[in-house]
């Protein structure tokens, strides 16, 4: 009696843990499809230097740096070569 009690939940939990796997790798797949956006520390006058920073823009509690966590703040560069909005750390 306990070895076909034992076989139906083992089958009922290779389903769950199969369903879930699913589940999880969809979702990470959606994580990582944000692209990586290219940053410039703005000067004095807000015109973009040439020096170039990998940031992004999706909301972040960490603006991006020159330096990693120090320096200048990265800005996305708009048509006129001004830097106004800043971008966050990846």
């Amino acid at each position: 009696m306990k070895a076909v009690f034992l076989n139906k939940t083992a089958r009922a939990g290779a389903v769950v843990l199969a369903v879930a796997g699913a589940f999880f790798t969809t979702s990470m797949q959606e994580v990582s499809s944000a692209a990586p956006k290219i940053g410039y520390p703005a000067d004095n006058n807000n015109e973009c230097t040439d020096v170039q920073v990998q940031c992004s823009d999706n909301l972040s509690a960490f603006l991006c740096r020159v330096n990693g966590t120090s320096g200048a703040i990265a800005y996305d560069k708009d048509s006129d070569n001004n830097c106004i909005q800043p971008l966050y750390r990846p």
